[in-house]
Protein backbone atom coordinates (compact mmCIF):
# COMPACT_ATOMS: atom_id res chain seq x y z
CA UNK A 1 0.00 0.00 0.00
CA UNK A 2 0.96 3.55 -0.69
CA UNK A 3 1.75 5.89 1.89
CA UNK A 4 1.00 9.21 0.96
CA UNK A 5 2.09 12.34 3.28
CA UNK A 6 1.49 16.11 3.27
CA UNK A 7 4.01 18.55 4.78
CA UNK A 8 2.35 22.07 5.12
CA UNK A 9 4.57 24.61 6.54
CA UNK A 10 5.56 28.53 5.51
CA UNK A 11 8.01 30.99 5.58
CA UNK A 12 10.81 28.95 2.80
CA UNK A 13 12.15 32.52 2.89
CA UNK A 14 13.65 31.59 6.14
CA UNK A 15 16.92 29.98 6.56
CA UNK A 16 14.91 27.46 9.61
CA UNK A 17 12.92 26.28 6.30
CA UNK A 18 15.90 24.18 5.76
CA UNK A 19 14.48 21.96 8.35
CA UNK A 20 11.39 21.22 6.51
CA UNK A 21 13.36 20.17 3.30
CA UNK A 22 15.40 17.70 5.67
CA UNK A 23 12.29 16.35 7.06
CA UNK A 24 10.96 15.66 3.84
CA UNK A 25 13.89 14.34 2.48
CA UNK A 26 13.72 11.97 5.81
CA UNK A 27 10.28 10.94 5.09
CA UNK A 28 11.26 10.04 1.54
CA UNK A 29 13.78 7.81 2.58
CA UNK A 30 10.92 5.43 3.87
CA UNK A 31 10.12 4.91 0.44
CA UNK A 32 6.96 7.16 1.07
CA UNK A 33 5.38 9.25 -0.91
CA UNK A 34 5.38 13.20 -0.09
CA UNK A 35 3.91 16.71 -1.04
CA UNK A 36 4.54 19.90 0.39
CA UNK A 37 2.15 22.54 0.88
CA UNK A 38 4.10 26.04 1.26
CA UNK A 39 2.59 29.29 2.13
CA UNK A 40 4.98 32.30 0.76
CA UNK A 41 4.63 35.71 0.16
CA UNK A 42 4.46 34.57 -3.98
CA UNK A 43 1.17 32.66 -2.89
CA UNK A 44 0.25 28.95 -2.22
CA UNK A 45 2.60 26.23 -3.77
CA UNK A 46 1.79 22.74 -3.72
CA UNK A 47 5.62 20.98 -4.67
CA UNK A 48 6.71 24.42 -5.81
CA UNK A 49 3.62 24.89 -8.30
CA UNK A 50 1.49 27.72 -7.27
CA UNK A 51 -1.55 26.82 -6.82
CA UNK A 52 -3.50 30.08 -4.73
CA UNK A 53 -2.96 33.23 -3.91
CA UNK A 54 -0.87 34.27 -0.38
CA UNK A 55 -4.20 34.74 1.73
CA UNK A 56 -5.77 31.47 0.23
CA UNK A 57 -5.01 28.60 2.70
CA UNK A 58 -8.20 27.47 3.93
CA UNK A 59 -9.68 27.23 0.16
CA UNK A 60 -6.31 25.88 -1.04
CA UNK A 61 -5.85 22.79 1.57
CA UNK A 62 -9.65 21.73 1.04
CA UNK A 63 -9.02 22.10 -2.52
CA UNK A 64 -5.55 19.24 -2.09
CA UNK A 65 -8.07 17.01 -0.34
CA UNK A 66 -10.67 16.99 -2.49
CA UNK A 67 -8.18 15.86 -4.94
CA UNK A 68 -6.40 13.00 -3.19
CA UNK A 69 -6.79 10.99 0.21
CA UNK A 70 -3.17 11.83 2.42
CA UNK A 71 -2.47 8.98 5.08
CA UNK A 72 -0.59 11.68 7.27
CA UNK A 73 -0.67 15.24 7.54
CA UNK A 74 2.36 17.30 9.03
CA UNK A 75 1.74 20.97 10.31
CA UNK A 76 4.53 23.03 10.92
CA UNK A 77 3.55 26.92 11.11
CA UNK A 78 3.41 30.31 12.62
CA UNK A 79 0.97 31.22 15.21
CA UNK A 80 -0.64 33.90 12.69
CA UNK A 81 -0.89 30.82 10.00
CA UNK A 82 -2.20 28.04 12.72
CA UNK A 83 -4.44 30.58 14.12
CA UNK A 84 -5.96 31.28 10.16
CA UNK A 85 -6.52 27.26 9.93
CA UNK A 86 -8.20 27.06 14.03
CA UNK A 87 -10.57 30.07 13.53
CA UNK A 88 -11.49 28.85 9.75
CA UNK A 89 -11.97 25.28 11.35
CA UNK A 90 -10.14 23.73 7.89
CA UNK A 91 -8.63 20.89 10.37
CA UNK A 92 -11.94 20.12 10.97
CA UNK A 93 -13.08 20.23 7.60
CA UNK A 94 -10.21 18.02 6.55
CA UNK A 95 -11.21 15.76 9.37
CA UNK A 96 -14.87 15.16 8.07
CA UNK A 97 -13.45 14.86 4.02
CA UNK A 98 -10.72 12.66 5.44
CA UNK A 99 -11.30 10.96 8.11
CA UNK A 100 -8.92 8.45 8.47
CA UNK A 101 -5.88 11.25 8.24
CA UNK A 102 -3.56 10.72 10.56
CA UNK A 103 -2.67 15.12 11.48
CA UNK A 104 0.86 15.96 13.39
CA UNK A 105 0.72 19.35 14.53
CA UNK A 106 3.75 21.32 15.48
CA UNK A 107 2.62 24.92 16.95
CA UNK A 108 2.15 27.40 19.84
CA UNK A 109 1.43 25.80 22.70
CA UNK A 110 -1.45 28.24 23.30
CA UNK A 111 -3.22 27.01 19.66
CA UNK A 112 -2.40 22.94 20.18
CA UNK A 113 -5.08 23.39 23.47
CA UNK A 114 -7.52 23.90 20.95
CA UNK A 115 -7.07 20.34 19.17
CA UNK A 116 -6.23 18.20 22.33
CA UNK A 117 -8.49 15.31 22.97
CA UNK A 118 -9.09 14.63 19.16
CA UNK A 119 -8.66 11.46 17.77
CA UNK A 120 -6.45 11.22 14.74
CA UNK A 121 -4.23 14.39 16.06
CA UNK A 122 -0.70 14.12 17.56
CA UNK A 123 0.39 17.53 19.00
CA UNK A 124 4.17 18.93 19.41
CA UNK A 125 4.95 22.44 21.00
CA UNK A 126 6.70 24.65 19.14
CA UNK A 127 9.52 26.11 21.07
CA UNK A 128 11.07 29.41 19.74
CA UNK A 129 11.64 29.68 15.83
CA UNK A 130 12.34 26.47 14.95
CA UNK A 131 10.12 24.68 12.49
CA UNK A 132 10.56 21.00 13.68
CA UNK A 133 12.17 19.53 16.69
CA UNK A 134 13.92 16.36 16.64
CA UNK A 135 11.39 14.97 18.70
CA UNK A 136 8.74 16.13 16.52
CA UNK A 137 10.79 14.29 13.50
CA UNK A 138 11.64 11.46 15.22
CA UNK A 139 8.24 10.51 16.32
CA UNK A 140 6.83 11.55 12.72
CA UNK A 141 9.09 9.00 10.92
CA UNK A 142 8.52 6.62 13.30
CA UNK A 143 4.83 6.85 13.26
CA UNK A 144 4.77 6.48 9.07
CA UNK A 145 7.36 2.95 9.46
CA UNK A 146 5.00 1.87 11.82
CA UNK A 147 2.56 2.41 9.60
CA UNK A 148 3.86 0.90 6.25
CA UNK A 149 4.49 -2.21 8.14
CA UNK A 150 0.72 -2.73 9.60
CA UNK A 151 -0.34 -1.60 5.84
CA UNK A 152 1.77 -4.74 4.67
Amino acid sequence: MQLDVLLVSDDPELKSFQQILGLRYSIEQTKTNVDLLVLSEKGILLNQKLIGEAGQLARSLENVFSRRFYSVVAISLTIHHLENLLNKRVLDSIAVISPQTDFFVFGGPSLLQNLENRPRFHLYPRPGVNKITSRFKVRLIEYIRKKKELAN
